[in-house]
């Protein structure tokens, strides 16, 4: 669950944030996709924000930066990062190797009280689709893939597909079509059926295809730049040789 800002005389009703709360924020605002790529984390209206050091706030950004959720922009200063197309489709590429693995292996594995967790959290990703809270669908499809990692108890993989997730909001944002919808309402739920079942294959298969529509809704198509023609913008008429 995302928090609030702290404003005002908030800042000092408790210990002021360190700079892994700085840090968990920000992170949480990608993963919700209310940050946009490109936009500007100045270190002054941060310090102001939060009411710490600008110290401390370039701490945060420093672990934002070598997580690849920042980046620093010469003569600009430090902005979310704007993942590019090549980026883009190798970021999908690892998350096809490892989570259709990770769903096979979690279906061996799963306890009823997994099960229990998933179907409250599907149960959560219905209700927002059914009402107007896409905001809130957009922030739990994303925690259902973290959620599986979470379950399988492996940290190291929990911790690697976070940041993938978080790179992916960016690129979604970045590459999204215009008809781009939140994940097909079934989608989730044929995945956790066939943990359910403890099918291996099938949690693998329908991750995979899962994972195929994420890669359709995007345009990663590289395109060759327009040749822009100076001469033509300004309608200048073409000079004759002089004799």
């Amino acid at each position: 669950m995302s928090k609030p800002i702290l404003t005002g005389s908030q800042r000092h009703e408790g210990a002021a944030p360190s700079d892994q709360d700085i840090y968990d924020r920000i992170f949480e605002a990608v993963l919700d996709r209310r940050l946009r790529p490109g936009a500007h984390l100045r270190e002054a209206s941060l310090a102001e924000m939060f009411g710490v050091s600008r110290t401390k706030v370039r701490q945060a950004l420093g672990k934002l930066i070598q997580a690849g959720i920042a980046e620093q922009r010469p003569n600009r200063g430090t902005a979310v990062a704007a993942p590019t197309k090549q980026q883009t489709r190798e970021l999908l590429d690892l998350r096809a190797i490892l989570e259709p693995a990770l769903a096979s292996d979690l279906a061996q594995r799963r306890s009823p009280a997994h099960l229990e967790r998933l179907r409250r959290h599907i149960a959560r990703e219905d209700a927002a689709r059914s009402g107007e809270q896409n905001a809130d669908l957009i922030r739990l499809t994303g925690e259902f893939h973290l959620l599986l990692a979470e379950l399988l108890g492996n940290g190291l993989i929990h911790t690697l597909l976070t940041g993938l997730e978080a790179k992916t909001c960016l690129s979604i944002l970045s590459y999204a079509r215009p008809d781009n919808c939140a994940c097909l309402p079934h989608e989730h739920r044929d995945i956790l059926d066939a943990i359910a079942d403890r099918d291996g294959d099938r949690a693998r298969r329908h991750m995979a295809l899962h994972l195929e529509h994420v890669r359709a809704e995007l345009d990663l198509e590289e395109r060759a730049p327009d040749v822009f023609d100076l001469t033509a913008a300004l309608a200048v008429p073409p000079r004759r040789r002089a004799r």
